[in-house]
């Protein structure tokens, strides 16, 4: 019993420190997110004065049309440091976390008919209903299924997965599957840190942001990987309604 209230204890403090040092990244992201929008809108607004000057010479118009996919890239990833340097209170509500699960899966079916996964969906139950934020945690979960979309090989399979588990402690866990080659141990230690990425065009936001949120709900995200399997786990701390 003590050795386990130790462990707690490390686990507790391992926790708050990691909170207060994204807290600081955080304010320092939303900051940088900021000096870099204003000229980032006056060089888009150039850009597309530059391709209304184009005319029909093909040159021109696919540079101008390159040039404004990056631009939306780096919006994007503008937006995703403020998300992260912004401090968001929970909005917490009695809400069933099985069916955000099940209808981001169903809005976002296009995506992984495109590369030609199949979806294998589990859930040990659906009934249960608890306090969160169906908002923010649909962002977290939307992330680890794009993610593993992405991840797998083209005609595998996704597995997403949630229930209850009793030990250590009573939590509504969800689980996402991808048929990926695994995440290499050299960079495993990574994984959560903000800006880090093994994706061509990826920010290294994502997960980063989606570990701040299930953090918020005094929740865990983790995850184990091996050769055609990464698996990410949330969970969440269960009081049913």
């Amino acid at each position: 019993m003590i050795a386990r209230d130790v462990t707690q204890r490390r686990k507790l403090e391992q926790r708050v420190a990691h909170s207060e040092r994204m807290a600081a990244i955080g304010e320092v992201a939303a900051g940088v997110a900021h000096e870099i929008r204003n000229p980032l809108f006056a060089i888009s607004s150039i850009s597309q004065i530059l391709g209304m000057e184009c005319g029909q010479d093909p040159e021109l118009v696919e540079l101008s049309r390159a040039m404004g996919s990056e631009i939306q890239r780096l919006d994007g990833i503008v937006e995703d440091l403020l998300t992260f340097g912004r401090r968001r209170d929970l909005e917490l509500q009695t809400a069933h976390p099985s069916e955000v699960l099940d209808e981001l899966l169903a809005l976002n079916a296009a995506v992984f008919e495109e590369r030609g996964l199949a979806v294998e969906r589990s859930d040990a139950r659906p009934d249960v209903a608890f306090r969160f934020d169906p908002g923010q945690m649909k962002q977290v979960l939307l992330n680890l299924v794009l993610n593993a979309a992405q991840a797998s090989e083209p005609g595998g399979t996704v597995r997403v997965e949630s229930g209850v588990e009793e030990s250590p402690d009573r939590h509504w866990y969800a689980r996402v599957v991808d048929g990926g080659s695994g995440i290499p141990d050299e960079v495993r230690g990574k994984v959560f840190d903000l800006f880090f990425t093994t994706k061509e065009k990826g920010s290294g936001i994502g997960l980063a942001v989606s570990k701040k949120i299930v953090e918020a709900h005094n929740g865990t995200l983790e995850f184990t990987s091996q050769p055609r399997e990464t698996a990410f786990t949330v969970r969440l701390p269960l009081e049913e309604a």
